[in-house]
């Protein structure tokens, strides 16, 4: 077919292979409208999702407003957690959070055919017996100072006499494990009792009123009185109608020393106030090792170790401090025997 004859039947002028003209496709362009085109969508939706978010916003707030009963309900509960925020910021630090680095020998009085004072009922059945309270609340008294990091020596921690033969064997006994444990601070818990209707808690201190010993009396008194006794009848000292005297583990007992009893056992009100408040009473007391180690300079605020050495009350010993490190000791004996009477 000539070109003539195409022309007339297609309407056009043929193309001839290698004659039609190449268009050039600049892709540079091409990509950068692809770009401009997708940040356009992008800022598209955006828009889109900031108008949404804004008119559900408004609708929420105009139902809180409009909605008396949940507004009462989100004020009564921020009432309450602001309450818990305020409580929880004006907790007083305790001595939970340090480890307290002294030691404490707790004597729990009497023990094993030594029943110390005991309470009958009208057919002389046993009703209560002093060794089995004292070994209650010391044992409430470790377990605290321990859960403080405070270390702690016990004489006995079960019903036993630390001396089969004699009560003064036994005396001797426990004020061997305080010394020989080089304790800091050393108490003994008992429980008294009398015939007529008498109740109270008090603490025993050696004659001599040492200072360190009345100190940590006197802070243990504190802390009963604020958990609450029936009568406090605060520090003394030497021995029951004898104060020329003194109770063993205060005359043989190297570092301060104090023989606390807790109520009489013969005062029912004193029984129950013991029952109830034995947890409290035991905080009390470990509280006030704690108190008194800081203020007598055993350690600092935060519970580190500060005195190098045992803390010893020097001011009552009758000889030098290595005759009471030696159990066989002949002036240790004698002054036992001579300068106190036993409890």
């Amino acid at each position: 077919m000539t070109d003539e004859e195409f022309e007339r039947l297609y309407g056009r002028k043929p193309v001839r292979a290698g004659t039609r003209k190449r268009v050039k496709v600049y892709w540079g362009r091409v990509i950068i409208a692809l770009i401009v085109f997708v940040l356009i969508i992008c800022g598209i939706w955006q828009l889109i999702r900031t108008i949404y978010n804004k008119f559900k916003k408004d609708d929420s707030s105009a139902f809180v407003v409009t909605s008396t009963a949940d507004t009462e309900t989100d004020s009564s509960l921020g009432d309450e957690q602001s309450s818990v925020a305020e409580d929880s910021s004006s907790e007083p630090d305790t001595p939970q959070r340090a480890t307290w680095q002294f030691k404490v020998c707790i004597d729990p009085g009497h023990g094993g055919a030594d029943g110390g004072a005991c309470l009958y009922d009208t057919d002389n059945n046993l009703i209560r017996a002093e060794k089995d309270d004292t070994l209650r609340i010391s044992l409430a008294v470790k377990d605290y100072l321990e859960s403080q990091g405070v270390s702690v020596v016990m004489t006995r921690d079960t019903d036993i006499m630390l001396d089969d033969n004699t009560i003064d064997q036994d005396l001797d006994n426990r004020c061997t494990i305080a010394n020989d444990a080089k304790s800091d601070l050393f108490i003994c818990l008992h429980r008294d009792s009398v015939s007529k209707d008498v109740s109270g808690f008090e603490c025993w201190v050696h004659n001599k009123k040492p200072d360190m010993d009345t100190m940590l009396a006197q802070n243990i008194m504190t802390n009963l009185q604020a958990v609450g006794i029936s009568n406090n009848r605060g520090v003394s000292y030497g021995y029951t109608n004898d104060h020329t005297s003194n109770y063993h583990v205060n005359a043989d007992v190297v570092c301060p020393s104090v023989l606390c009893e807790l109520g009489f056992i013969t005062s029912e009100l004193d029984n129950n106030l013991f029952d109830t408040n034995l947890q409290a009473y035991a905080k009390a007391i470990g509280d006030a090792c704690i108190d008194t180690a800081k203020e007598l300079g055993v350690v600092d605020d935060n519970g580190k170790r500060v005195l190098n050495e045992q803390l010893i009350s020097r001011s009552k010993l009758y000889y030098p401090l290595e005759s009471y490190y030696s159990a066989t000791n002949p002036n240790r004996r004698n002054a036992t025997t001579q300068e106190r009477t036993s409890n």
